[in-house]
């Protein structure tokens, strides 16, 4: 799915916004289940870099990932990220849960689809597929992602 047909109507979406590192990002609300304080992650032996392992959650096993490593691939850009997590962002695409580490949850906020700005052209293109595109909120700058291609891709 391209990210112009996630987006081809103006209907309002909730986005919930978190931190990593200094750059705020957001996810669709309706993908969230809940977000949980930070825990301790099972490494997971021969897993890709971007998988920080796993957790236990009430019974589910709970894939976690490490977003900037997963966009930037095991660049030092996205080394200077893994340091501050403070909580997972479960989320639950077509059935299954994943797990993202973040800094900080900061707010739900609510966008029409025309809100969306392009992905800018200085973002590397090995990342670009994984952005739906940048979202201004008053002072504000939150990269949208596109979880269907960051899970499956």
């Amino acid at each position: 799915m391209d990210s112009t047909s996630l987006f081809s109507d103006n209907t309002n979406t909730q986005y919930i916004t978190f931190w990593i590192g200094e750059e705020l990002f957001g996810v669709k609300m309706e993908v969230v289940q809940e977000v949980i304080s930070w825990t301790e992650i099972t490494k997971v032996y021969k897993a890709a870099p971007y998988i920080l392992g796993v957790i236990n959650l009430r019974g589910q096993i709970v894939t976690i990932m490490d977003i900037p490593t997963k966009l930037f691939e095991d660049s030092e850009y996205a080394q200077q990220y893994h340091r501050d997590y403070t909580k997972i962002i479960i989320l639950n695409l077509k059935n299954e849960q994943i797990g993202i580490a973040v800094k900080d949850v900061g707010e739900v906020t609510e966008a029409e689809s025309s809100d969306l700005g392009e992905v800018p052209s200085n973002i590397p293109e090995m990342a670009r597929p994984y952005f739906v595109g940048i979202l201004r909120k008053s002072d504000k700058t939150i990269s949208i992602l596109n979880l269907e291609v960051m899970f499956h891709a």
